[in-house]
């Protein structure tokens, strides 16, 4: 995997190059498909994503089936970087916008994780800005209208995929 294209993800872009050496070995590109389910709830986290570019949803499933969007991860960010501390993510992950990512096995992670603090930071200062998200979207679904939760849904994922179209 060639730096200029790890970099293009902003925890694997902040990276010293001696952690950048020691991780890059166990990642691995995967395309991302829109609607394709990266993780399932419950299900025991095997793998780390870093978004290159696209979207992913983070979904809170019901047991009636219906999902709700708790957060969205982009080439800014990490799904599953939840995985070091629990080994499992509440939710699903599922592809929102086509794009591009690093796989990590979610073992490495973890090592990489509890090896690197600069890496360790990173991680849970971005997880700290998923909760966030998530409050802010609770706040938005119990307060807002539809059309207030749309626009700002479409102005998170334009600055998301750095893009002024998406499908």
């Amino acid at each position: 995997m060639q730096s200029q294209h790890i970099v293009k993800n902003r925890i694997l872009g902040q990276l010293s190059a001696d952690e950048l050496k020691s991780v890059q070995p166990w990642l691995t590109p995967l395309e991302l498909r829109s609607n394709v389910v990266l993780h399932e709830p419950g299900d025991a986290m095997e793998r780390v994503y870093f978004p290159l570019s696209g979207m992913i949803s983070l979904l809170a499933v019901m047991q009636s089936g219906e999902a709700i969007e708790t957060g969205i991860v982009g080439a800014d960010g990490l799904g599953g970087g939840d995985a070091a501390i629990t080994g499992h993510a509440f939710g699903q992950m599922t592809v929102q916008q086509d794009g591009a990512a690093l796989t990590m096995p979610r073992a490495k992670f973890v090592d990489a994780y509890l090896a690197h603090p600069h890496l360790r930071n990173l991680v849970d200062r971005y997880q700290a800005i998923l909760l966030t998200q998530a409050q802010q979207n609770a706040a938005c679904h119990a307060l807002h209208s539809v059309r207030s939760r749309l626009c700002r849904w479409l102005l998170q994922s334009q600055d998301m995929i750095g893009r002024d179209t998406f499908s």
